[in-house]
């Protein structure tokens, strides 16, 4: 028994990654909610950074603006770096 769950067990970790909203962006000026950033981009925004400080409020009402800096949860990564996807 200990040997069919020591092959079917998979360590995962959770990755996080930062980004900087670019003055061209198609998404800026929207909402992330209205972005559909997580099945468009398969990250979700954890924060949002703008002007050194960190925007309150609920994360799908903000609107993001040129150099929006986001902190994204990019989802469940297998120890070897295959994601599994959202």
């Amino acid at each position: 028994m200990w040997q069919l769950h020591r092959q079917s067990y998979q360590r995962f970790c959770r990755t996080a990654q930062q980004c900087t909203l670019k003055h061209g962006a198609s998404i800026k000026d929207l909402s992330i909610r209205a972005t559909g950033f997580r099945g468009r981009f398969g990250a979700a925004v954890v924060a949002v950074k703008r002007n050194k400080k960190r925007v309150e409020g609920r994360i799908g009402d903000v609107v993001l603006q040129p150099h929006d800096q986001l902190l994204l949860d990019t989802g469940l990564w297998q120890a070897a770096g295959v994601h599994f996807g959202r």
